[in-house]
């Protein structure tokens, strides 16, 4: 019997941990990835200069390969050279390497409703030449297209425009060894990195963004629990209430009032509380005292001119170089979408199970959605949930009905975690049910969270594991079978 097969897109951890899990569990899957090794946005190809991961590290390993004892101080965060390397090893040593063709990039996917298949053209970067191929499924995982606005009067500005992610160690030294004018763009995560790098050299420059994210108190929440302190244990029990609150209806924001109160999260600028800033970084307090010491302006910008950012409360800014810290997309613009040859403009459809599919491509699913868990840990729990779709092979028409049902959002609103404008934790708990309903309960998530912040121990929560078990142990039946 012919075996179904996958198409997975990206090797970063997430391309990884799920190729190994479906391999493991008797299908035939084949990798993509548009750079030249493994890794993702750990690759120093896409990486930024002083990227390191925010957790520590017990939040981030793969589920059948921990870190080395070089790395068993599990408080650590680590670079993303560290993270590279790790990656790089777990598909050495779990024989990926051999599943996996580099500098791929799918340029078109188009599904054939009759044969029930998906074709996708794959460019190989090298030498520009396509290819087509076809696959029972396919998995894209990418998250790491710089999304880069458009400033009005942007042909007339004299200076630079840089996406993060294209700020290397040599782009980020010649900046300051110029002492050329940066303004900063964007209050997450990367927002905040780069103030902190600049900050660290003692090179002021103007950051702005039109609200300030919260953090997670790496201290008060990870460090002091680990290390013994009695305010340790007593902030996670705290957060484990707020957390509780959080997923009750009307008193969502309680959680997050309790959370500000305490300490448990922090805001390394101008407070306010609209916790929909809010997407569970981690910031300790080093950091936060470097960071709230920065130029931060609240504003937006109306236009460039020449060498000036204007903003839209009036203030002109000489400028050089303008970092837009503004995130990712999960593909490119120009990479297109069809189903029987008709194209679809994939930005204007509704999804179902977290932003993963849509019903006009059942045989398409998306990972950029956030799972409770981190990391390869996130990947495997999405292991689960897809075996358990192909298992359900719905067809177009009952997603439609799933999407009448939910009233789900535009694909494009992509995860909780990426939408500055949307509350993380409710969000992901309302869906949860529906996306472990045949795996897991929210018990088990109850219990998962407890382990984190009470024992810091991470590992995939005890039904997923045996949800994925389960399929190993028939696939090894099968091969046994049919060996006899």
């Amino acid at each position: 019997m012919k075996k179904t097969s996958i198409a997975i897109i990206g090797a970063g951890w997430t391309g990884l941990q799920m190729g190994k899990v479906l391999v493991d569990c008797g299908y035939e899957v084949k990798i993509f990835e548009a750079l030249d090794d493994v890794g993702g946005t750990w690759n120093p190809k896409i990486a930024y200069h002083g990227l390191t991961i925010h957790t520590p590290i017990f939040l981030c390993q793969f589920v059948d390969y921990p870190f080395s004892e070089v790395f068993h101080n599990n408080l650590k965060r680590l670079s993303f050279l560290d993270i590279f390397e790790y990656c790089r090893g777990y598909a050495r040593d779990k024989g990926l390497y051999d599943l996996i063709s580099f500098n791929c990039k799918m340029t078109r996917l188009d599904y054939n409703s009759t044969l029930d298949v998906c074709t996708i053209s794959i460019t190989n970067k090298l030498n520009n030449e396509s290819k087509d191929y076809k696959f029972d499924y396919v998995i894209s995982t990418q998250f790491n297209v710089p999304k880069i606005p458009t400033f009005p009067g942007q042909d007339k500005y004299l200076g630079k425009i840089y996406h993060s992610n294209d700020i290397k160690e040599d782009i980020f030294n010649d900046i300051i060894k110029n002492k050329q004018k940066v303004v900063l763009v964007g209050g997450s995560k990367s927002g905040t990195d780069f103030a902190y790098m600049f900050a660290n050299r003692n090179y002021n420059i103007n950051w702005i963004m039109e609200q300030m994210y919260w953090f997670y108190s790496y201290d008060n929440i990870i460090y002091n629990f680990k290390t013994g302190k009695k305010s340790g244990f007593i902030n996670a029990t705290f957060w484990f209430i707020g957390f509780i609150l959080l997923n009750i209806k009307y008193l969502g924001k309680m959680g997050y009032y309790a959370w500000a109160l305490l300490g448990i999260i922090k805001c390394p600028g101008k407070k306010h509380f609209d916790f929909n800033k809010f997407h569970i970084g981690y910031m300790d307090q080093h950091q936060i005292d470097i960071i709230s010491n920065t130029k931060q302006i609240y504003s937006s910008i109306s236009h460039l001119d020449n060498k000036q950012v204007v903003l839209e409360n009036g203030l002109e800014i000489d400028c050089d170089v303008i970092i837009c810290a503004t995130g990712c997309d999960p593909f490119d613009e120009d990479l297109i979408f069809s189903r029987d040859g008709q194209v679809i403009n994939i930005r204007d459809q509704k999804q179902v199970y977290q932003y993963s599919v849509i019903p006009q491509i059942p045989k398409l699913c998306f990972t950029a959605f956030i799972f409770p868990a981190a990391g390869p840990e996130n990947a495997y729990a999405k292991s689960a949930w897809f075996l358990n779709y192909v298992e359900k092979n719905l067809t177009s028409t009952q997603l439609h009905e799933l999407c009448n049902k939910n009233d789900n959002w535009n694909f494009m609103k992509g995860s909780p975690l990426f939408q500055s404008n949307e509350p993380y934790y409710p969000l992901t708990a309302e869906r949860t049910g529906e996306f472990l309903s045949g795996i897991a309960d929210k018990k088990g998530l109850l219990g998962y969270v407890y382990n984190i912040h009470f024992k810091k121990q991470s590992g995939p929560m005890k039904a997923v594991r045996k949800f994925i078990e389960d399929r190993m142990v028939r696939r090894e039946r099968k091969h046994i079978s049919s060996q006899t």
